[in-house]
């Protein structure tokens, strides 16, 4: 037992170091040690964290596949369903089906994923379907305690949608753009 916990406690010290390293801005670094430590022991957890390193370095394949083996670890483990839907998602319209498929997923083990929430309604939203997308966002602003950017974006979404919903035009929404655009830029993006 003594070795096991000493094993699990080297495994977490390089799985630690991995993060550290995408912090810095050295996906490469940080890459070389889940695939050493993929070699030692399969878990969910070091598969999502390949993904992220490869999607962000525009390895959509290989991210896609890292997230689907954490799956098969843990049908149950809903950052990697969350991660799938972002990529599905990121992909746009031709995969909405399989965002929202694996948005489903994420907040059908999470509910209070709010993170999943965001995007699956932002999704629904860009798919028209804007009664859902405004119901998601204000279910959204109910649970999410987190940056007040991204609680902005979701009232000035929720105003968006109800002028598409009572026949507005996208254009007729410059208004609405307009200040998304200054929301976007006093938060730093």
């Amino acid at each position: 037992m003594l070795r096991e916990t000493q094993c699990e406690e080297a495994l977490e010290k390089r799985f630690g170091e991995a993060l550290a390293l995408e912090k810095e801005g050295k996906p490469t670094e940080a890459e070389i040690i889940y695939r050493s430590l993929l070699a030692e022991r399969k878990t969910p957890g070091c598969y999502v964290n390949l993904g992220v390193v490869l999607y962000g370095k525009s390895r959509i394949e290989e991210a896609l596949e890292n997230y689907l083996e954490a799956l098969k670890i843990n049908p149950r483990y809903a950052l990697a369903h969350y991660n799938l839907a972002y990529l599905f998602d990121d992909l746009h319209i031709r995969y909405a089906g399989e965002a929202r498929n694996h948005y489903e997923n994420c907040l059908g083990i999470n509910p209070e994923y709010s993170d999943a929430l965001y995007n699956y309604a932002l999704l629904e939203g860009r798919l028209g379907h804007f009664s859902k997308a405004i119901s998601m966002l204000k279910r959204f602003l109910e649970i999410d305690k987190g940056d007040t950017k991204w609680h902005d974006l979701s009232r000035w979404s929720i105003e968006y949608y109800e002028v598409r919903l009572a026949g507005g035009d996208h254009e007729s929404c410059k208004h609405l753009l307009d200040r998304r655009e200054d929301a976007l830029k006093q938060g730093g993006e």
